[in-house]
């Protein structure tokens, strides 16, 4: 049987005569501590990396690959999301209003982030509907409109489906906040504690006359086939001198939004890497010696 060079020489000298079989003891476990080293070391890089797979998937089902978004809101927003969807790689682009609100419901209440959404899932940049555990989101754009909340606001305001909440939307200089008593029309699951505890849906008509922008929205959600490629094109194509129209837009990615996030598992990653590397290098010094 022919074996390769290095692995003849290695089995030789593990194979030592009598006196020196303490020597050979601490070369096998050096070369088994070392194979578990990087056997190690394998696992954790594949575990650390489906872990980032799962988490980019949970954060996209209730956030946009890329946001446009102009300083006072994106008014001729139409035009401009038909320029988004020529781009290459876009696959959907909807519009938004988000508002900052308080929900009061018996006697309870919570601070949200209040996004109004579009009725046509094709303008829907990430897919709300499919999370949903209770209700309908169809029963959102409804004539009286409706409420979708996450799992953990619905029971810290104590309401299911069908319950009434009051939404409140504070006006600045002191003036009196706009209210509007919406039906909850749906309960979702998003994955994360973000949307599940803090986030509440409802269609952009209502959020844009809470909000006062009689017909303009907050920005333009944009999805696409690869979400690292789809912020780049939508950056290069918000700073360059073809875009019609005088707004200046500004952009914001899915991974600048959770920058801070995705900076401590990419910590995380380095010092198990550099761990388990110290590892390898001890056993790799004891063969050596």
């Amino acid at each position: 049987m022919i074996r390769p060079l290095a692995l003849a020489i290695a089995w030789r000298y593990l194979r030592a005569p009598t006196r020196n079989r303490f020597v050979s003891f601490i070369g096998l476990a050096s070369v088994i501590g070392l194979a578990l080293g990087v056997a190690s070391l394998i696992v954790v890089i594949a575990v650390m990396d489906g872990f980032a797979a799962e988490l980019r998937e949970r954060l996209l089902r209730f956030d946009a690959q890329v946001s446009v978004l102009a300083e006072d809101g994106l008014g001729e927003w139409r035009e401009t999301a038909e320029e988004l969807a020529a781009l290459p790689g876009v696959r959907r682009v909807g519009p938004v209003v988000e508002l900052e609100a308080l929900l009061v419901s018996r006697r309870r209440y919570a601070g949200v982030q209040l996004l109004g959404i579009a009725a046509d899932p094709a303008m829907q940049a990430a897919p709300y509907g499919q999370s949903v555990i209770a209700g309908s989101f169809a029963d959102l754009h409804a004539n009286a409109g409706g409420l979708a909340l996450g799992r953990y606001l619905a029971d810290t305001l104590g309401v299911r489906v069908g319950d009434t909440v009051r939404v409140l939307i504070p006006r600045p200089n002191g003036a009196a906040p706009s209210l509007r008593d919406l039906p909850v029309s749906a309960v979702f699951v998003a994955g994360n504690a973000g949307p599940d505890s803090s986030l509440a849906l409802a269609g952009l008509p209502i959020v844009s006359e809470l909000a006062g922008l009689e017909g303009r929205v907050s920005a333009l959600q944009v999805s696409g086939s690869d979400p690292y490629e789809t912020p780049a094109v939508v950056e290069a194509w918000a700073a360059g001198s073809e875009r019609v129209g005088a707004e200046s837009l500004t952009t914001r990615s899915w991974m600048q939004q959770h920058e801070a996030l995705f900076r401590t598992v990419e910590l995380e990653r380095l010092a198990m890497g550099a761990l388990l590397f110290t590892i390898i290098a001890v056993a790799a010094f004891n063969i050596v010696a």
